[in-house]
């Protein structure tokens, strides 16, 4: 009897192992498909009179004299010629397959502290289709695949027009980011992206400066930020508030995936405030920074 119950044993395991083996791959590819069913198009609307005589800004010939891992942009559309200006002198410097993109999560909602979803971005300059990336970074505990909050972002919306225009072959990452992400999961984040980041890949951080000033007054508060970020000062450019910038906790990520890269040489290439455009002093201001790193 115990030579037929070993038997047995020897010719039913090999069995229920290759089962358990089958059933977990099939449960990862579920999981696979769900994300992937999720997948829906975001469309993407422009205020023409700004994006299309933004278009008409830069330079032809412009470029950078070095290879750019990030940068600092902003992400408001009435200072679409920066946003041009960049991407126009990136095109003319070096290839570019994926921009991973984050910025704040203006509502400060979402499933998760970054959320980000698996969709395609239709703009008026064609459509842009997320990297697969993004499916393996909803497995961090801080990240999550939520369409609903993500949809009306403009942090990670305003790039993509131009991103399609000047990149139209590119793929994208983004994530959003509440101020309920620890300093810890800011720094784990930071290394994540590093990871990802190849010699075809640029991470921009979509930030505002100054918000809420006085236009005269937004030029001290930018000269206070830009040392901060030039001393890795990442402890007090964690408590800055508005009146600094409108997202430490999507800046500091940035900041420490450009240090992991030792991609830490800091170039501004523009400085601007709202008044700049607007053509006259505000009350109510707000200022905005590109920045290189490299």
């Amino acid at each position: 009897m115990n030579r037929v119950l070993k038997i047995s044993i020897l010719i039913i395991m090999p069995a229920l192992i290759a089962g358990m083996i089958i059933f977990s791959l099939k449960n990862s590819e579920l999981e696979k498909l769900n994300f992937n069913q999720s997948k829906q198009t975001i469309n993407i609307s422009v205020t023409e009179s700004l994006f299309y005589s933004s278009l008409n800004s830069p330079e032809e010939n412009n470029s950078f004299d070095y290879h750019t891992k990030g940068s600092i942009l902003p992400h408001h559309d009435l200072a679409g010629e920066m946003m041009a200006d960049y991407f126009s002198n990136l095109k003319n410097s070096q290839e570019v397959k994926t921009f991973i993109i984050i910025g704040p999560n203006h509502q400060d909602v979402g499933l998760a502290p970054v959320i980000t979803a698996d969709v395609s971005w239709n703009t008026p300059m064609g459509e842009l289709q997320n990297n697969s990336a993004v499916q393996s970074l909803v497995h961090e505990s801080y990240v999550s695949n939520d369409y609903q909050n993500i949809v009306s972002e403009h942090s990670v919306q305003v790039l993509m027009p131009y991103i399609s225009n000047y990149f139209p072959q590119a793929d994208v990452i983004p994530l959003a980011i509440n101020s309920k992400l620890t300093k810890q999961e800011a720094h784990d984040l930071g290394l994540r992206l590093a990871s990802l980041i190849d010699d075809r890949t640029v991470l921009i951080n979509s930030l505002d400066f100054s918000h809420y000033l006085p236009s005269d007054q937004t030029a001290m508060k930018d000269a206070e930020t830009e040392l901060l970020i030039r001393n890795k000062e990442f402890d007090q450019l964690w408590t800055l508030g508005n009146d600094h910038i409108d997202s430490p906790y999507s800046l500091l990520v940035f900041l420490y995936c450009m240090e992991e890269l030792n991609s830490y040489e800091v170039e501004v290439l523009d400085h601007r405030n709202s008044a700049h455009f607007l053509g006259d002093r505000v009350e109510i201001s707000t200022s905005y920074l590109t920045i290189n790193f490299h």
